[in-house]
């Protein structure tokens, strides 16, 4: 099955000069961060309307540029060797994602070896086939479809970690409801904008509920 978004673009290498000189707000910064990722031999493209680093067709790293400070992404940074503590999570509930975050271009330059020790990790890593455990005696398991969507798209691993617990417990029943992986990933789908937003799977999104944020069904009387 496959779960790569639809969002995907493979871009040229002109295509991304532009990008980096244009949609960045810190242009030097990322340039650099570019720099070492494609020295360390990986593919560079466009997804999640943003560059993104793939080993052997695995997602390895990608960039993001923030009002506060640009930062490199690992999909697996859980995983990798940190003793430092240079990486942060996205938010208190990631599991999977961390990031080095950088405001000046000189801090890029000084943590040069930290970045391509976590580059050469999170390749090694995809290498290995390691994961990342998504569940404990506490709590619903992950499904499988969950976890290759998570895989291949850190702002919507992001998105759900950060949702309340109630939201991912009435998420996670909803997915591991169905009898196989392709119903699950077309619930994902469904439910990929409302994840996004912060929205519970029975949260009002269309603003008429009377009992926010639960939805009380008003949506159907004015449509009608």
């Amino acid at each position: 099955m496959s779960v790569e978004p639809h969002w995907r673009e493979t871009m040229t290498s002109d295509n991304f000069d532009v990008y980096f000189e244009t949609q960045t707000r810190r242009p030097e910064i990322m340039s650099k961060l570019r720099n070492i990722l494609l020295s360390n031999n990986l593919m560079e493209e466009k997804k999640w309307n943003a560059p993104c680093y793939t080993s052997d067709g695995k997602n390895i790293a990608i960039l993001h540029d923030f009002k506060e400070h640009s930062g490199l992404g690992f999909f697996k940074g859980a995983l990798i060797n940190d003793p430092e503590k240079f990486l942060h999570a996205p938010g208190e509930n990631s599991r999977q994602s961390r990031y080095l975050k950088f405001s000046e271009p000189d801090e890029v330059d000084q943590q040069i070896d930290t970045v391509n020790d976590f580059i050469q990790q999170a390749i090694e890593i995809e290498r290995s086939g390691k994961q990342i455990s998504k569940s404990n005696s506490n709590e619903l398991p992950y499904p499988n479809a969950l976890i290759q969507v998570f895989e291949s798209d850190f702002i919507f691993e992001e998105a759900f970690e950060n949702l309340t617990k109630g939201r991912q417990r009435g998420y996670l029943i909803h997915f591991n409801s169905t009898k196989n992986d392709d119903t699950t990933h077309r619930r994902i789908v469904k439910n990929r904008s409302r994840i996004l937003d912060g929205k519970g799977l029975h949260d009002c999104v269309c603003g008429y509920s009377k009992r926010m944020p639960r939805c009380d069904g008003s949506h159907k009387i004015v449509e009608n």
